[in-house]
């Protein structure tokens, strides 16, 4: 008896394991669910335009990357232009409402945070060919949404993301980890939906970003223009 329940337990380990994929076969899997390498690595530049809201109010929004060049983001506070830019590994924001009239130098989080976004390919999803690392988390669910968690440790900064993949369609549902806002560490929790298509590339058109608990902005785009016509010059101060 003994023996027999020693060797099904050693055939549900084997069971197991053979149903959990590898972190690689899970981006791989998402990679191909969002539209495909070869259709990421054939993207110039990416112009999404949008609203964010915040604190019961619409702004309008923009955002520009052209890939391997710059990233711009502008939004529209009551007439007043906030912005945030990077471009040769320099950064820079005008944002009035934080005291920074005029065009200043990003550091910290949020320059490294805008220099990840100058690749066409994710850094998830090249993580090896970056330098970052990623590792299986275990399956968890969110919202009745079963999911694979992968935990992604930036290389540069240290800092540790947990991502959530639907381990149905391969979608990616949420991210969580620490941020500092303001001087203070901050739980930080992003949500991702409303997927849309374009050009064969999938895109959450609203995204929630959840600090400590309490929804802090949300981002609705209303459209997506892939390989669009970027001045370079919008980049620089």
């Amino acid at each position: 008896m003994k023996k027999l329940l020693t060797a099904f337990l050693i055939l549900f380990a084997v069971s197991v394991q053979a149903q959990t994929p590898s972190v690689d076969e899970i981006i791989s899997a998402h990679t191909k669910a969002i539209g495909g390498l070869e259709a990421l690595n054939k993207l110039t530049s990416i112009k999404s335009t949008g609203s964010v809201a915040m604190q019961g109010m619409d702004f309008p929004l923009t955002s520009q990357t052209l890939f391997n060049k710059g990233v711009r983001i502008d939004v529209d506070v009551m007439g007043q232009s906030v912005i945030k830019a990077y471009a040769d590994g320099k950064g820079w924001e005008i944002n009035p409402f934080g005291g920074k009239q005029t065009a200043t130098e990003m550091t910290g989080e949020d320059l490294i945070e805008m220099k990840d976004q100058i690749n066409s390919i994710d850094k998830l999803i090249d993580y090896k060919n970056l330098g970052h690392k990623v590792e299986f988390f275990g399956e968890e669910t969110f919202e009745g949404i079963k999911c694979w968690k992968l935990k992604f440790t930036h290389k540069d900064t240290k800092k540790e993301t947990a991502y959530f993949i639907s381990s149905t369609d391969f979608m990616l549902i949420k991210t969580s980890g620490k941020k500092t806002m303001m001087g203070q560490e901050v739980n930080e929790e992003t949500l991702y939906s409303d997927i849309k298509e374009f050009n064969g590339l999938k895109f959450p058109m609203n995204v929630t970003v959840i600090i400590n608990g309490n929804v802090f902005q949300v981002v609705s785009m209303s459209n997506v223009e892939l390989n669009a016509q970027i001045d370079e010059k919008i980049f620089r101060e």
